[in-house]
């Protein structure tokens, strides 16, 4: 299937791909949000969405953002139904 597949194999819980080849100019400033966001211990998946959204405001291209994806573990069942909002449908 992919590169990515081979580090999932390996034990690797997550890995953060393109589809596509993406021109280098455009992509270092969404990975730094990225990076910015997961040093400071958001989830893969929350940090790659917080990365999408900035890089839009900025005005990048769609064919740039949209072209990351998480493959494996990137976001905690916490992440994706957070406590407040389990006790609010109660």
């Amino acid at each position: 299937m992919s590169l990515a597949r081979t580090f999932l194999w390996g034990g690797c819980r997550c890995v953060v791909a393109s589809l596509w080849p993406l021109p280098d100019r455009a992509t270092p400033a969404l990975v730094a949000d990225f990076y910015t966001k997961l040093i400071r211990g958001v989830s893969a998946g929350q940090a790659l969405q917080a990365a999408r959204n900035a890089y839009r405001a900025r005005g990048g291209q769609a064919k740039v953002w949209a072209a990351f994806q998480i493959l494996g573990d990137g976001d905690t069942l916490a992440d994706r139904f957070p406590l407040q909002d389990i006790r609010r449908s109660n």
